[in-house]
């Protein structure tokens, strides 16, 4: 098994907490789609249309949802629940 640097964030209480794969995927999938609506265009390089840019826009507000879920819920929920 490859071993994996540890990503922490700081959370609002002040406690540093080591982020889950699940949190990690989330952000990273944020930061992509960011970056498209941003510049316009696919990772590809391929032009955004208008119906694109709505399309990731919708899917950054419904990613934002699901981290504040995952934000609230106790880390050892998702730590629990994540495979080997």
């Amino acid at each position: 098994m490859q071993e994996r640097s540890r990503l922490t964030r700081q959370h609002r209480h002040g406690c540093e907490n080591i982020m889950s794969d699940h949190e990690i995927a989330l952000r990273a999938a944020l930061n992509l789609l960011r970056d498209s609506i941003e510049c316009g265009r696919m990772p590809s390089g391929l032009p955004l249309t208008p119906d694109a840019v709505a399309l990731h826009e919708d899917a950054v507000r419904h990613l934002e949802m699901m981290l504040g879920v995952l934000d609230a819920m106790d880390v050892n929920t998702w730590a629990m629940t994540e495979g080997p």
